[in-house]
């Protein structure tokens, strides 16, 4: 079954991959050093839960006080990343 990242069906981004599409999505590498970080890291450096980290950072991003921005895995699947709101 494939994931559903937001509206875009992983399997769908990565069959267009795979016919050359290419990605407008920046590199997490790239946004990483810009302040952003991905729900595993931020629950890996927290000790919490994936699902803990992913529900608590939704909601701070619905209350305004962070913000999202779609980019991409390494491996060139889509992810989100997260900062907090300067």
């Amino acid at each position: 079954m494939a994931k559903s990242t937001g509206n875009i069906d992983s399997s769908l981004f990565e069959s267009l991959q795979k016919i050359g599409v290419k990605s407008n999505l920046r590199p997490y590498a790239e946004v990483r050093a810009e302040g952003w970080v991905c729900v595993d890291e931020a629950a890996e450096a927290s000790g919490a839960s994936v699902h803990t980290v992913r529900n608590k950072l939704n909601k701070a991003v619905k209350d305004g006080l962070w913000e999202q921005l779609d980019c991409r895995a390494e491996s060139g699947k889509h992810m989100r990343a997260f900062r907090e709101k300067a």
